[in-house]
């Protein structure tokens, strides 16, 4: 990966939902919080604090989420394990829109693949998707800029 520690798992769940063509508030909009109903003002920013990586991730909340929108579970677990084992290798995942080899962009019945060891082939041959989905555009050296 060009970058030197691994995506976090609030930045995954972000990148997931925006590739999802997801805002925060749409999000929000569609998640119960119970057994403690809260506002919508209150669930945006609950939601905002857990891509932040600010608030901790539940397993039920977890769960709520992927029914709102696609993401890999497995991969959240690794990027949970990177965080208290930074030894660990994380899972190849796009710097753009956090797919993986189990949550591949898709293109009609066409998936992508890997342009770079960070980077899929969706996001490589798009790079207004970057910009379009609030992540950090690959530059003319194809690093994420910052």
């Amino acid at each position: 990966m060009h970058s030197s520690a691994p995506m976090s798992p609030g930045t995954y769940l972000a990148r997931r939902r925006a590739a999802a063509g997801l805002e925060v508030e749409d999000v929000a909009l569609r998640i119960e919080t119970t057994p403690y109903p809260m506002n919508l003002r209150d669930r945006v920013a609950w939601l905002r604090n857990i891509e932040q990586d600010v608030s901790p991730l539940t397993i039920s909340t977890a769960v709520a989420l992927q029914q709102l929108y696609p993401f890999d579970g497995e991969v959240l677990i690794q990027l949970c394990v990177c965080v208290d084992n930074p030894a660990k290798p994380p899972p190849a995942i796009c710097r753009v829109c956090a797919c993986t080899q189990h949550d591949a962009c898709r293109n009609g019945d066409m998936t992508c693949g890997w342009a770079e060891d960070d980077l899929c082939t969706s996001c490589a041959e798009e790079p207004r998707f970057a910009t379009a989905h609030q992540c950090a555009p690959a530059d003319a050296a194809g690093q994420a800029a910052v």
